[in-house]
């Protein structure tokens, strides 16, 4: 048996009421048994005298989570008989302090909302013109940020239990703090430290690597290798178009609806999860096998957009590992080479230096006159390499 549903057209309030049938409701030692629930311990304000009927119970549930009962009884009239008039009191209303009476004196009501307004510390607003994400940041002045034992202290909050996913070096200071929230509804915090430079110095580059961007797998190497992306979220597109449907027909608001809406969003969850994990393996290996890793400056977005790649484009999130790969490469003091996107990597023969004047992109595999057969794109990670190693001697 689940809770209520305080479903009503007319009353934002949550409530219901049962009335007494054949003995239903029974009030006894400071317990109140319900229909089909257990008798439940309540906290009666007041003594019920002898004699006094129960005819219904209101259970009602306060937005702070606490529950109320309110017990209706059939009793004689207990108002006494009017009787002459003799002492009278005038009565003024007045917005501060309530009300004012003849006698000159104030109620002195003390405000009580406008006092526990200045001290009440309300969740953040997630409000944003330009992003979508749920976020605010706070920043550390006179000490109002504290991270100690594992417990976070923010501003105008209790310590909160944390997770940290690594340890924080002596003599980092704490700067200030990203807290976000999940469609999920999970909470992270970004912790922002001053410290050192601990990026490495540049080091001349002897190992290169070319890559060239591919649909299928997210790129491929000028050594003829394929990154291999599994492509999470086609795999999951089936299960996932299921659950949206079962959101689709939720009634709006309703429970179930919260529930199906945070399944969908624990499935994006892990779709994200896990092209960050397979992004940072990946860039971690390159960044430290490689000196220098040379790559085409494209515009994914356009491509996205005008070849109706977009799906595709997106679910790969090539230009997220970009940027993995960038600061890890910088960290180490290797360099990340960035042709430019005109560049014709695809349309020139890697053995030859011959140029096509046209290439479909149903072409997949890269035929020249000088005999030269091999994968398209291998083809045009091999011109990048060449690419990127000419522009590095150039800078150097």
């Amino acid at each position: 048996m689940g809770f209520p549903h305080y479903k009503s057209k007319k009353h934002s309030r949550k409530s219901y009421t049962t009335n007494m049938v054949n003995g239903n409701i029974c009030l006894q030692d400071r317990f109140l048994k319900l229909p089909k629930m257990q008798p439940v311990k309540i906290k009666l304000h007041r003594m019920i005298p002898e004699g006094w009927k129960l005819k219904s119970v209101t259970v009602s549930r306060e937005p702070s989570g606490k529950y109320f009962a309110s017990l209706l009884f059939d009793c004689e009239n207990q108002t006494a008989e009017k009787r002459q008039a003799e002492k009278f009191l005038g009565m003024d209303f007045a917005m501060h302090g309530m009300c004012v009476f003849s006698t000159g004196e104030r109620a002195g009501y003390p405000m009580f909302y406008r006092n526990a307004e200045k001290k009440l510390a309300r969740f953040p607003h997630y409000k944003s013109k330009k992003h979508s994400r749920k976020s605010y940041t706070t920043n550390m002045v006179n000490g109002n940020i504290c991270l100690q034992d594992r417990f976070l202290k923010l501003p105008k909050m209790q310590p909160v239990k944390i997770k940290l996913h690594r340890m924080i070096p002596e003599g980092w200071k704490l700067k200030s703090v990203t807290v976000s929230r999940e469609p999920s509804g999970k909470y992270f915090a970004s912790l922002l430290f001053d410290c050192e430079n601990q990026t490495a110095e540049k080091r001349q580059a002897e190992k290169f690597l070319g890559m060239d961007f591919a649909m299928h797998g997210m790129c491929v190497f000028s050594t003829g290798e394929r990154a291999g992306y599994p492509m999470f979220y086609l795999n999951a597109e089936k299960k996932l178009a299921r659950e949206q449907r079962k959101l689709s027909r939720c009634e709006k608001g309703s429970r179930n609806y919260q529930k199906q809406k945070k399944k969908v969003a624990l499935y994006h969850e892990k779709i994200k999860n896990q092209r960050k994990d397979f992004q940072h393996k990946l860039s971690h290996s390159l960044a430290e096998d490689y000196d220098a890793v040379c790559v085409e400056d494209l515009n994914l977005k356009g491509i996205a957009g005008g070849l109706h790649f977009g799906k595709g484009i997106q679910d790969n999130g090539y230009g997220q590992f970009l940027s993995m790969l960038g600061y890890k490469l910088e960290e180490r003091g290797k360099y990340l080479i960035k042709v430019d996107r005109y560049f014709a990597s695809s349309k020139i023969c890697s053995v030859c230096g011959h140029k096509k004047k046209e290439l479909a992109l149903s072409e997949r595999i890269y035929l020249c006159e000088c005999g030269n057969r091999m994968d398209r794109d291998v083809n045009a990670a091999v011109n990048i390499l060449k690419e990127g190693k000419r522009i590095y001697k150039k800078c150097a």
